[in-house]
C-alpha cells in the first residue's frame, strides 16, 4: 500500500481464481494453520483457567468475611468460565487487524470463475504496518499467505523556514520574531511547541504554544527570545505534531551583544585653569540600543584628597599646604541608567 494519511483509507483489489471443477469456500484467517490456532486456543484456555483459580481463592476470603454467598458465587463464576471456553472453542480466528481489512471476509467461488476482494488500509497511527493474512481454501492443505504492508502518514505540517538567523541582538533584551506553520497535507493536525532549557542560556517562549491547522491552512507563531549570556549561539527550537509525534526543528542562531554607550564629544579641552577655581563642561551620554543600560563614571587616575576653593583658601589664617593628590574632577550624575534609545546630560566639573 502507498502512504496513507491517518483517518483516511486506501483500497486495493486482489483476485482469487478457482480453476477447478468444484465450488470452493474461502475464509481470511489470522493464523497460518489449524495447529497454530489450536495452540493459541490452548494458551487462552490456560489463561482463563488461571483466572478461575484466582477467583476461587479470592471467593474463599470473601465467604469468610460474609461478603458473598458461596453457592451463588461459585455458580456465577463457573458459568462465566464455561461461556468463555465455549466461545473460545467456536472461535474461527478470522483475520482482524487495526489497519487492514478484507471485504468479503469469506465466501464461495464457483468453478472456473474468479472473485475480486477489496483490501482496505486505514492506519490509525503514523507508523509502518506489516502483517500477514492467510486465505483458507477448501481442498488446499496449506493456507495461502498474503503479506500486507502500508505506512501510516500523519499531518504534513511545515514551517516557512528551517533556519532563523537573528544576527546581532542585545543582552537582556526581549526580541520578537514571527514564523508561519502551514498544513500541506490532506488531514488536520496540531503543532505544539516543546519548551526546554536552552543550551546557550536565555529564555524562549512561543505564542500560541499550540496551533490547530486544517488542510491548506497557515497560522503565525510568535517567538520571544531573551538571553543573559553574550556571544554567538545556535539553538534547535522543537515542535511536535501531536497526531504523529513527528518532531519539527527550527534552527535559531545569532549573536548576543553587550549594549554600548557613547558621548557626544571625544575629548574635553580645559586649557589653563587656576587653582581652586571651578570650570565645567557639558556632555551627552547616549544609548542607541534596545535595552536600558546602567552606568557608573569616574576619571581614571584622579586624586583622592579633598581640595579647596580659592575663597576657602583666602579665609585661612594659616595657609595649608596644597594636597599632593587632590580630587580634581566631579561628574554629575556619576551613575544611573540610560533608557533604551535615550540620552542624558552630564556635567563635568574641574577644580
Amino acid at each position: 500500500m502507498q502512504d496513507t494519511y491517518t483517518g483516511l483509507s486506501r483500497d486495493h483489489t486482489i483476485t482469487l481464481y478457482n480453476k477447478s471443477d468444484h465450488i470452493i469456500s474461502y475464509k481470511w484467517k489470522k493464523y497460518s494453520s489449524r495447529e497454530v490456532e489450536e495452540a493459541q486456543s490452548e494458551r487462552i484456555e490456560d489463561v482463563f483457567k488461571g483466572v478461575q483459580d484466582i477467583e476461587t481463592k479470592r471467593s474463599t476470603k470473601l465467604e469468610t468475611l460474609g461478603v458473598v454467598d458461596p453457592v451463588t458465587h461459585d455458580v456465577a463464576y463457573n458459568r462465566i468460565y464455561e461461556d468463555e471456553i465455549k466461545a473460545l472453542r467456536s472461535e474461527e480466528f478470522l483475520f482482524s487487524h487495526c489497519a487492514f481489512s478484507f471485504q468479503p471476509m469469506e465466501g464461495e467461488l464457483w468453478p472456473h470463475s474468479s472473485c475480486d476482494m477489496l483490501v482496505t488500509f486505514q492506519p490509525p497511527n503514523a507508523i509502518n504496518y506489516n502483517v500477514e493474512a492467510f486465505c483458507e481454501v477448501d481442498g488446499i492443505e496449506n493456507r495461502i499467505p498474503v503479506s500486507l504492508h502500508g505506512p501510516g502518514r500523519g499531518p504534513s505540517i511545515k514551517l516557512n523556514m528551517a533556519t532563523l538567523n537573528i544576527s546581532n541582538i542585545f543582552i537582556f533584551g526581549e526580541h520578537t520574531y514571527e514564523i508561519f506553520a502551514a498544513n500541506k497535507g490532506h488531514i488536520p493536525g496540531t503543532l505544539k511547541f516543546v519548551p526546554k532549557n536552552l543550551l546557550f542560556g536565555g529564555t524562549m517562549t512561543c505564542k500560541p504554544s499550540t496551533v490547530y491547522l486544517n488542510p491548506d491552512d497557515a497560522k503565525p507563531i510568535v517567538i520571544k527570545f531573551s538571553s543573559s549570556v553574550p556571544g554567538e549561539f545556535v539553538e534547535d527550537v522543537e515542535f511536535v505534531i501531536l497526531e504523529s509525534s513527528q518532531m519539527i526543528k527550527l534552527t535559531f542562531k545569532g549573536n548576543v551583544m553587550c549594549p554600548t554607550l557613547h558621548f557626544n564629544k571625544k575629548s574635553l579641552q580645559w586649557g589653563t585653569v587656576a587653582i581652586g577655581v571651578s570650570y565645567s563642561h557639558h556632555l551627552i551620554l547616549s544609548n542607541d540600543s534596545t535595552v536600558p543600560v546602567a552606568f557608573s563614571i569616574r576619571v581614571l587616575h584622579d586624586g583622592h584628597e579633598d581640595g579647596f576653593t580659592y575663597r576657602n583658601f583666602a579665609t585661612y589664617k594659616i595657609k595649608p599646604a596644597l594636597p599632593n593628590h587632590p580630587k580634581e574632577f566631579r561628574i554629575h550624575p556619576d551613575k544611573g541608567t540610560v533608557p533604551a534609545f535615550s540620552e542624558i546630560n552630564l556635567t563635568v566639573v574641574c577644580r
